[in-house]
């Protein structure tokens, strides 16, 4: 479930700091893996509420 989260975090990275006149990379793994280094993660919290109803 995290790699999923980490993955889609880091295609929407790429996403959003690619200029549209730019062109696709030729090996679009290639370009997600580079983006992934060992050591650096992605922060995610999650907050929640329990709502009671009498």
């Amino acid at each position: 479930m995290k790699k999923t989260i980490t993955a889609l975090v880091v295609c929407g990275a790429l996403l959003v700091t690619a200029a549209p006149a730019q062109a696709a990379p030729k090996d679009p793994v290639r370009a997600l893996k580079a983006e992934l280094v060992a050591g650096h993660g992605v922060r995610f919290t999650e907050t929640s509420r329990l709502v009671r109803r009498h």
